[in-house]
């Protein structure tokens, strides 16, 4: 099994560096991550010695945006996320807009979706290229977001 070589951050992006090869016994129903995860993301932070498990690894987000990747979190409506059928992997793009202008088009990469009580607004964790998290920031807190999302596209 993969084992982290030292503590982890959440949202941290995983190179060959980061984990050795263990033996431990295992577990009734745990099921440990496999190769290739260089450039996936972890999706919790996870303690030295510990075992990479399945739920802990997120997407491919190098595959998907490149190296240089930020995590931001977005509220939004039910309707935005495809009333829920949005998930974990999709390769989206968020249409940012305000006072009915277009602001910007940014590719992103869902890494969890959340309902809040009542399924009305929903939270959205992405992750974009650092330079689109960087210019759009505060658009992303102010703007009404649109989501887009391609079925042939997901990520990994």
């Amino acid at each position: 099994m993969l084992v982290a070589k030292g503590d982890l951050p959440a949202f941290h992006t995983l190179t060959s560096t980061d984990f050795t090869l263990g033996t431990r016994r295992t577990r009734d129903k745990q099921h440990y991550a496999t190769l290739p995860v260089d450039g996936r993301l972890t999706l919790r932070a996870i303690k030295r010695d510990a075992p990479l498990l399945r739920e802990d690894v997120g997407p491919d987000a190098a595959r998907a945006l490149g190296t240089q990747v930020v995590v931001v979190g977005v509220n939004v409506t039910k309707a935005a996320v495809l009333g829920g059928a949005v998930q974990t992997g999709d390769q989206v793009q968020l249409d940012l807009s305000r006072d009915g202008k277009r602001i910007a088009v940014l590719d992103a990469l869902v890494l969890s979706v959340v309902a809040a009580a009542g399924e009305k607004d929903w939270s959205l964790v992405v992750a974009l290229k650092t330079d689109d998290g960087r210019r759009h920031g505060p658009s992303l807190a102010s703007s009404d977001i649109v989501l887009l999302r391609d079925p042939a596209r997901r990520g990994g």
